[in-house]
């Protein structure tokens, strides 16, 4: 029972990590665009490689991974619960 009641704390944390991860992303995609729509035909060269240089480096999107090996988003989160609600119902069916 103190597990169970764990559990909550635990999948919030990893909601909070996920849900900022998820934002990050986001906001990186965001800044190629903004970069890419300004009015970049009327500017000087140096503010025309410099928004080339911003978009081309914002194309590679941001992400936070846990240990260098999973990437920390949304889907993650979900995969997660569903993993977690999965063996609980495994382990509730093999109890009855």
């Amino acid at each position: 029972m103190k597990y169970w009641g764990s559990l909550p704390l635990l999948l919030t944390q990893l909601f909070l990590y996920c849900s900022g991860a998820q934002h990050i992303r986001d906001e990186s995609e965001a800044v190629a665009l903004a970069a890419y729509d300004c009015a970049w035909c009327d500017a000087s060269s140096e503010v025309r490689h410099a928004l080339q240089m911003v978009a081309v480096r914002a194309q590679r999107p941001l992400a936070l991974t846990a240990g260098s090996l999973y990437p920390v988003n949304r889907a993650t989160f979900l995969s997660v619960i569903q993993a977690t609600y999965s063996y609980y119902t495994l382990l509730q069916n093999l109890d009855n």
